[in-house]
């Protein structure tokens, strides 16, 4: 006779997880996380066009500067959101 050493004893199978609520309630909330950083890149990729397009018919050197800080203040929070949505995997654009 041979004694079964622990390494060589078969491996119990692993019982299914049972699916929660929370585990449920946290998957839809994540998802929402997701849909609102999509929406948010799209407002903002939208107010971006705008902006542009209205810096091309300033012609009051102030309203230039506006617009043009406008516009790269808008593209900062574009990075950071699309940064945001490359760390989470999420394909929005």
């Amino acid at each position: 006779m041979s004694a079964i050493t622990a390494s060589a004893r078969p491996r119990a199978m692993a019982e299914p997880r049972k699916v929660e609520a929370r585990d449920i309630k946290r998957r839809d909330e994540l998802a929402a996380e997701e849909r609102e950083l999509v929406q948010i890149l799209d407002s903002l990729k939208k107010s971006l066009s705008e902006l542009y397009a209205q810096f091309g018919y300033m012609t009051d050197a102030a309203l230039i500067d506006a617009c043009a800080y406008e516009i790269l203040s808008v593209s900062a929070k574009y990075a950071y959101y699309l940064r945001r949505c490359k760390e989470r995997k999420i394909c929005a654009v």
